[in-house]
């Protein structure tokens, strides 16, 4: 239940933990380096403009999924029902994981063969590309971060 909720949830929160704490620590950076008489380059507007461009269509998801446009998931009604505080059946939970996992599979292995990629044939499988996926979003995400605060301080054009 906690990976669920995480990569629900939590991910698309990041995307703004991470986008507004950064803008905030530039501007302070600039502020700090200037009265240090630091030539600096102010790379906030330069940093969220790339990082909203970057993850647009995550940050698109995320406003999407907060303010519900759409009706809910399959997984966001697993989520809501295992939150529920009367204790759901287990054959019941199964059942329902089951026939998503049997809706899913097919249409994942299908996109994954389109592209020219080892399709999915397991829990395991999915679960991997889920976390290759998240560590890609860091990776890209500390690149961004690292590039602006280099620029900052004038190590990087």
């Amino acid at each position: 239940m906690a990976w669920q909720i995480h990569s629900q949830s939590l991910r698309s929160g990041e995307l703004y933990i991470v986008q507004d704490r950064t803008c905030e620590f530039l501007k302070f950076l600039s502020h700090v380096g200037r009265d240090c008489g630091i030539t600096i380059s102010d790379q906030t507007k330069t940093f969220e403009k790339a990082f909203k461009k970057t993850f647009e269509r995550r940050l698109r998801e995320r406003h999407r999924v907060v303010h519900a446009h759409e009706r809910p998931s399959w997984e966001s009604r697993i989520i809501s029902l295992s939150g529920q505080t009367s204790p759901l059946p287990e054959d019941a939970i199964k059942a329902l994981l089951m026939e998503t996992f049997e809706k899913t599979m097919p249409t994942l292995q299908r996109v994954s063969s389109q592209l020219g990629k080892e399709p999915p044939m397991s829990v395991a499988a999915v679960e991997k590309i889920h976390e290759e996926g998240a560590v890609k979003e860091a990776r890209l995400m500390l690149d961004l971060v690292a590039k602006a605060l280099l620029s900052t301080i004038g190590l990087m054009k």
